[in-house]
């Protein structure tokens, strides 16, 4: 079944950062929607760098130009299915991730970059997700928030070892160690979800400046209702009320009919 999606988004630079290194993009048209955030890292403005290239890779790959252009198999031309598979994404995030390590190669101020990327591609009632670093994707479905994705940290990897209490775990590991990021590496494997779709279904995208400083709970209780636009701005507005020590990113979006 074929669905609509109404989409907004935007970045703030939070209450004490120099420099937004967060990025985000949203694409509409007839046959599907992308929506992305990314959260950049490096030395002097190289996350902010790092982040730019990285949604303007998800742009080509969108678009179909240059680099990221497929080459079509016959029985599969113009498929949005077949642009969207599990392969094609993987082979995706692995040329973004060789584009944005060999520049970091390149130039000496470049030099350790990287970003983390989550994006969702909707084509009909399907979204497929991919996922590499610790920004986030949440659905929110029936007054319930469900969160898709996994974060690819430090704390998450210890959680999974299940060593150390987790009432204990923020106190002793810190929260901004990622092990998987876009270009720190020669080369990077991204998660991949699917997700069916139902009318009303909300998709919320975050980059750590949020989930750090705003509970899911309060994430379900800001963006549950209301028009996209003003559960984003809500969104944002809380986490710099919380704190607002790290850039702010926000997407929301809703499934119509």
């Amino acid at each position: 079944m074929k669905l609509k999606v109404t989409s907004f988004g935007k970045s703030d630079i939070g209450n004490e950062r120099e420099n937004n290194e967060d990025s985000f993009i949203i694409i509409s048209n007839e046959n599907f929607n992308v929506l992305s955030v990314c959260d950049g890292m490096g030395g002097h403005n190289a996350g902010e760098v790092a982040s730019n290239l990285a949604i303007n890779c998800l742009k080509d790959f969108a678009y179909q130009k240059g680099d990221f252009a497929i080459t079509w198999r016959e029985e599969n031309k113009n498929s949005p299915c077949y642009f969207f598979s599990d392969e094609k994404l993987i082979e995706f995030v692995k040329k973004m991730n060789t584009k944005i390590y060999e520049k970091s190669l390149k130039e000496e101020s470049l030099s350790g970059m990287g970003t983390t990327i989550n994006a969702v591609f909707i084509i009909d009632d399907v979204a497929k997700i991919i996922n590499v670093g610790d920004s986030r994707t949440y659905l929110i479905r029936e007054n319930e928030i469900l969160k898709i994705t996994k974060d690819h940290s430090l704390i998450e990897e210890v959680k999974d070892k299940g060593d150390i209490n987790e009432d204990d775990i923020q106190k002793i590991i810190p929260k901004n160690i990622i092990t998987k990021a876009i270009g720190i590496k020669k080369d990077v494997e991204p998660d991949i979800y699917s997700l069916n779709l139902l009318i009303k279904d909300r998709i919320i995208l975050v980059t750590d400046g949020v989930y750090d400083f705003v509970s899911d709970r309060e994430i379900l209780n800001i963006c549950r209702k209301g028009k996209v636009n003003s559960v984003t701005e809500k969104l944002i507005n809380r986490a710099k009320e919380k704190g607002g020590t790290d850039n702010i990113t926000v997407i929301t979006s809703i499934i119509i009919r």
